[in-house]
């Protein structure tokens, strides 16, 4: 009977990733979502392409432009990770979402298919999670957040998962690996490395294993985080040091209030990007699910409940600090809403197997499958509307550059990197006082330039320095993309030639 169930159980996981790689289809073609983007943050509109432009640039052109941009020296496993797909089907945007959607959503299904605990949790994050809009979206973007998150999240399973069998160097070794890959896939992610080290003091305070399992888990994994932050800084940051703490001084400099107004930055991005019409019930959800899943875990006997409370719980704690930045754009907060509802769909599993067999255990269950049909009502009218009004502008402009021959000349600006897939031709950004903006025209020889028109998605490189590129242009043309007004400007040959 149990071999049936969990038969059963693993066709019906199988079954939910299906549906939900097919709910994904018809947006790998289409414009990111405007409903999750604000006008002040481009986002993925313009980070598809900055993230891999460069691997593009390598496949198409055989040259990495590695001081052209600031995404490689921060992203290399995301580059790497792109560069066999890219290859073999060629640098199209469908194609870079495709490979984004089926590594993290085959990571998942991985962990949720190991046993039964893991694979009701996974149904119930099916509802939760994964349908949820904003963290749906960046499943199928290009970029290098949810493919970050789901190595985490896999590191968090690996950590656990060998503790049946007391394997300690397996429990230590690989969530090290997995955890460390989350920053080699965008440097952003180093602040992951505490999660694992953080719980497993937790379980030796709370007695969770065996203490000298735990103790030793502890120290291996330590060691061998260490060793890959080694190898990071051994075989990357030095061979690249003047460049990277060139992208490191821009990056870092502000991006923390003073101590006396970092509680107002807390409080002002928790407003700001939580209790939006889009997110306020899932966040509410989360206090209300969080206070009741920290209760049950001093009535409960499951073990690995609490174990899993605790690591999710540290997840969320770590990633919290991000609130604390100056500069908080939508995709910042997708690890977090990650973690938040991973945490949320555990608390609605426990209340629905609810171990404690009691009167109220009927009560329970009908509790835990209400919450999770109401969350799944809002996902799939989220989800509906998005599909009614998806939009094709950058589509339509990279069909529109595709049918030109590029050779050598690059096609400039930070929009350049987001219509260019098709073409074929080198591309990467302009930003003032930081990357390609001195004496553009002349160093750079683009043969086609995409700017916004009043050039804030470069810092008005060419106004502050006084040029009007219109006088440059042989054609000019204007196109529409979600908040922002493009016009991409054919260079007249004398100027590139």
């Amino acid at each position: 009977m149990n071999a049936f169930m969990n038969k059963l159980l693993l066709y019906i996981l199988l079954t939910l990733s299906v549906i939900i790689g097919l709910m994904h289809l018809p947006f790998l073609k289409s414009d990111p979502e405007k409903v999750i983007t604000e006008e002040g943050s481009r986002d993925a509109n313009t980070d598809e392409g900055l993230n891999s432009c460069q691997i593009r640039n390598f496949v198409n052109q055989g040259n990495i432009t590695m001081d052209k941009s600031d995404n490689f020296v921060k992203t290399p496993l995301f580059g790497g990770i792109l560069y066999a797909p890219f290859k073999i089907f060629g640098t199209k945007l469908w194609m870079g979402r495709l490979t984004v959607l089926l590594i993290s959503l085959g990571i998942c299904f991985y962990i949720f298919s190991r046993n039964k605990y893991f694979g009701t949790w996974g149904i119930f994050s099916f509802f939760i999670v994964f349908t949820q809009l904003y963290i749906f979206s960046y499943f199928h973007y290009c970029m290098a957040e949810i493919l970050a998150t789901a190595f985490i999240f896999l590191s968090l399973y690996l950590m656990i998962h060998p503790y049946k069998s007391n394997a300690i160097l397996k429990s230590s070794l690989l969530p090290a690996i997995m955890v460390s890959f989350a920053y080699y896939i965008k440097l952003q992610f180093a602040y992951a490395v505490f999660i694992i080290p953080l719980s497993l003091l937790l379980f030796i305070l709370f007695n969770l294993n065996n203490r000298k399992i735990l103790i030793q888990q502890f120290l291996y994994t330590n060691v061998f985080i260490i060793a890959f932050a080694l190898i990071y800084f051994l075989f990357w940051y030095l061979p690249n040091k003047s460049f990277f703490d060139y992208v490191m001084s821009n990056q870092i400099g502000d991006r923390f209030e003073g101590f006396s107004k970092m509680f107002n930055r807390f409080e002002l991005n928790l407003e700001y990007a939580f209790y939006v019409k889009r997110l306020i019930i899932y966040t509410y959800s989360y206090y209300i699910l969080f206070f009741i899943g920290l209760v049950w875990c001093f009535f409960t006997k499951n073990k690995l409940y609490k174990i899993m409370f605790i690591v999710l719980s540290c997840w969320v704690l770590l990633e919290s600090h991000k609130l604390f930045l100056t500069y908080f754009p939508t995709r910042y907060a997708i690890s977090l809403l990650f973690a938040m509802g991973m945490s949320m769909a555990l608390i609605i599993h426990k209340l629905f197997s609810n171990a404690i067999k009691n009167k109220f255990s009927l009560i329970f269950k009908v509790l835990s499958i209400s919450i999770t049909v109401f969350l799944a009502i809002i996902n799939f009218s989220h989800y509906y509307s998005t599909y009614k009004n998806r939009t094709f502008e950058l589509n339509k402009i990279n069909k529109y550059l595709s049918s030109y021959p590029f050779k050598e000349n690059p096609i400039l600006g930070t929009w350049a990197t987001s219509v260019s897939w098709e073409s074929k031709a080198i591309s990467y950004p302009i930003w003032n006082n930081y990357f390609n903006y001195q004496d553009i025209i002349k160093q750079h020889k683009p043969c086609v330039i995409v700017i916004e028109v009043d050039e804030k998605d470069s810092d008005q490189s060419f106004k502050s320095s006084g040029v009007n590129v219109d006088d440059y242009a042989d054609s000019i043309k204007y196109f529409e993309v979600n908040y922002w007004k493009l016009k991409l400007l054919w260079i007249k040959p004398e100027y590139y030639k």
